[in-house]
């Protein structure tokens, strides 16, 4: 139950500090700046690095953001950030506290009780995606004033989705404790999605990283690469060229490839498998290779399956993405397949993943791939790129988000 009451004193910056030297701490938030303040918010959380636990202070501005690692709430830049807001709150495992400083420095405080039982577990992750007030968002055209613009809400439910996909992939749950994340996606279109997995790994996580988009859309490029300059993130950065071809500076820890245009997804997993990347977002769009080859065939098929176009078609989808699921798995990965995004926005909503794994059954896969592959007389395009034949040319992405 809440309860509000006043006090004649600025009790913001101690209650602050009171929080933060809580062991059931969540987030500290601080916000409302005051005059000649440049900061317009700050949240404090803890996090466990090397098995130390650490306060993360995020500083955000107009227009960019950083994030530092402190010891504790007696580090001189925790307190010097704790006397620049009015506003607080302060959420623990059982309560939270919210507190206002008034023009006529009158605070105004409000306790909530939770209810909740602290989580004792050692070395908890806490599952947080990011706010709707991150600068980028803004940047990006998608936010005001912290909230999501209403024609932004779909993006947003997407990225939010593919957050919790990539923190829940195994390869980058594995890397939790390495220094740095390489990062390539591949057809990036628009970048939103780059640019929200760089924010969540770098300002939500705390981690070092390295992350690379490319895409044939030279405007689009100059345009990401000039947000990124703006927002101060060093390590982000685009490049112009095909999936194919692209010369990246380092090697990918994990490759995403989000509705690439038919085989460009293939492209895109050839890069990863052959690098021997740890792990694969890869959200195919459409499949005409596949289709086009069933096309010449109809009576070597089911003819109820492959005489109506539209029934063909979506066979060549489902196939075309059950043959890569196989073929990557025969490579080393395990793998699943999920919905991306909701239906009625998109019916391109699979995605595959897959994270390297020594325990999988490779020769057993490799079996399943061929007795999937022979029973509809097809040979996908990620396999002639596997074994090394000569294929058409393919360009670009077709990013949605």
């Amino acid at each position: 139950m809440a309860k509000s009451f006043r006090r004649d004193t600025d009790v913001v910056a101690e209650l602050a500090a009171d929080a933060l030297s809580d062991p059931a701490l969540e987030r500290v938030v601080l916000s409302g700046p005051r005059p000649g303040g440049a900061l317009r918010r700050v949240e404090i959380r803890p996090v466990m690095l090397r098995g130390r636990r650490l306060l993360q202070v995020a500083r955000y501005d107009d227009r960019r953001s950083a994030t530092s690692n402190v010891d504790s709430a007696a580090d001189p830049l925790v307190r010097h950030l704790l006397g620049q807001f009015r506003n607080l709150t302060a959420q623990t495992a059982t309560q939270r506290t919210q507190a206002r400083l008034t023009k006529k420095q009158r605070t105004l405080m409000t306790v909530v009780d939770d209810g909740k039982q602290p989580d004792l577990r050692h070395d908890r992750v806490k599952q947080r995606l990011i706010e709707p007030d991150a600068p980028f968002l803004e940047l990006l055209g998608m936010a005001r004033d912290g909230s999501i613009n209403p024609s932004a809400q779909g993006k947003w439910r997407q990225i939010g989705e593919f957050l919790r996909l990539l923190s829940s992939l195994p390869a980058f749950e594995a890397m939790r404790d390495e220094p740095t994340l390489r990062l390539a996606d591949l057809g990036c279109g628009n970048a939103y999605l780059t640019f929200a997995t760089y924010h969540y790994v770098t300002e939500v996580l705390g981690r070092d990283c390295r992350l690379v988009g490319v895409d044939r859309n030279a405007d689009a490029v100059a345009r990401a690469n000039e947000r990124a300059a703006r927002l101060g993130w060093a390590g982000l950065s685009f490049q112009t060229a095909e999936i194919a071809t692209a010369e990246l500076a380092f090697t990918p820890d994990i490759v995403i490839a989000l509705h690439a245009c038919d085989t460009a997804t293939d492209d895109a997993a050839y890069r990863a498998i052959t690098s021997q990347a740890r792990g694969l977002l890869l959200a195919p769009c459409c499949h005409h290779d596949l289709q086009q080859q069933l096309a010449g065939q109809r009576t070597d098929g089911p003819a109820a399956l492959l005489r109506p176009a539209l029934l063909r078609e979506h066979l060549g989808d489902v196939l075309t993405d059950a043959l890569r699921t196989a073929l990557i798995a025969s490579c080393g990965y395990r793998t699943d397949v999920v919905q991306f995004v909701a239906p009625e926005h998109t019916p391109k909503n699979v995605m595959i993943r897959a994270s390297i794994d020594t325990g999988v059954d490779t020769a057993a896969r490799r079996r399943e791939y061929a007795e999937l592959r022979d029973q509809w007389h097809v040979r996908p395009y990620l396999q002639r790129l596997l074994d090394g034949e000569p294929v058409r040319e393919q360009a670009g992405s077709a990013r949605l988000v």
